[in-house]
């Protein structure tokens, strides 16, 4: 047991004191956060990420990530040298939001269909904000600009897909036979079972996703009280929470700054994802590094893209203040993709008779 281990008990429990003490001497500011806090949440939490982490629960249940996941299995093999199943998977983490693509990857890694080391690549990667966010969210409600919001996205994909690109990987990867989506048809779960667990298992993860971003937004409502100078509050937030970080970031107008921030994702956003992490035998600080490191890939490539397709500064109105009043999810390109490959699965399946009804 090292140093931490033996004082992690004190330390959670001085933490949990300092919060309460906070709450009971500045209610105010407390109480406002969590109202804001609710608000976003329903606004653009639940309305962005809950049908992705429902289709991607269900795709994985169903057998049709696995019926996908043939057909882009040269594509995975050759490009990042992981099994077929990751293919879908790639794509649905780096379009749907921050939580999804670990759920999927815990879920493989749990079921057996990857291997712990495939698992533990794929978390160095398969993490990012999804269109919603970063194309309306930050670049049309902040700065007017959805072509912002299309460089922001860019980005964070191009970085994203160089770390899978140049981690260290097998030369021969080999799909795991033995995966539930390879046993035979009588062995599958039936339709309805597959949709009520999907349903459950999507509105657990929806809750737990919702207290973190309040608990963390009432933490950066605090931050004021202890930070006073601008940079460093900013900076705070941008650690805490990636939703108020980029907010703040906003006031300094640097596209490379946000695109760092949403690259690191906030340790709301870890927290989250803490329970996947240990499934897939990932550890904290190693999680860590390369959150840096795609930090430092998306201002680098936000830098060029602004060198090749420049944004004239007077083009970039920033609206701090519209943050929370904004309408998500209007009509989501990725959402009907990820509809449309959800029922290409299906009828796959049916084809094959592998689910029953």
């Amino acid at each position: 047991m090292n140093r931490f281990s033996k004082h992690k008990t004190p330390l959670v429990c001085a933490a949990c004191l300092a919060y309460s003490a906070l709450l009971l001497s500045h209610p105010a500011v407390g109480a406002a956060a969590l109202r804001d806090g609710l608000f976003l949440c329903a606004e653009r939490l639940v309305t962005s990420l809950l049908p992705f982490l429902f289709i991607a629960g269900f795709m994985l249940r169903s057998g049709a990530a696995a019926s996908l996941g043939k057909v882009l299995t040269p594509l995975s093999r050759r490009i990042f040298h992981l099994p077929g199943i990751c293919a879908p998977v790639i794509l649905m983490a780096l379009t749907g939001g921050y939580p999804v693509g670990l759920n999927l990857i815990a879920v493989l890694a749990h079921t057996g269909q990857i291997s712990a080391a495939d698992a533990r690549r794929m978390t160095r990667f398969c993490l990012g904000a999804g269109p919603a966010f970063v194309v309306l969210g930050i670049g049309q409600s902040l700065f007017g600009s959805s072509r912002a919001g299309w460089l922001l996205f860019a980005a964070l994909i191009t970085s994203a897909l160089v770390i899978g690109l140049i981690l260290p990987h097998k030369k021969n990867p080999i799909d795991i036979p033995n995966s539930p989506e390879s046993t035979s048809s009588s062995t599958l779960p039936t339709i309805s079972k597959v949709l009520t667990e999907s349903i459950e298992n999507a509105a657990r993860q929806m809750l737990q996703i919702c207290v973190w971003t309040l608990l963390f937004g009432t933490l950066c409502a605090y931050l004021p009280l202890f930070l006073r100078n601008e940079y460093s509050l900013h900076t705070g937030r941008a650690l805490l929470e990636v939703t108020a970080g980029t907010q703040a970031l906003a006031a300094f107008g640097s596209l490379p700054l946000i695109a760092a921030a949403l690259a690191w994702g906030g340790l709301c956003v870890h927290c989250q994802v803490l329970s996947q992490l240990r499934e897939c035998g990932q550890s904290l600080p190693r999680f860590w590094f390369w959150r840096i490191i795609h930090m430092a890939l998306a201002a680098l490539f936000c830098r060029a893209l602004l060198a090749i397709f420049p944004i004239p500064s007077a083009d970039l109105s920033v609206s701090v203040s519209a943050g929370l009043s904004m309408q998500m999810w209007q009509f989501s390109a990725p959402a009907a993709l990820g509809l449309a490959a959800m029922g290409l699965g299906l009828i796959m399946q049916s084809g094959g008779r592998q689910i029953k009804i």
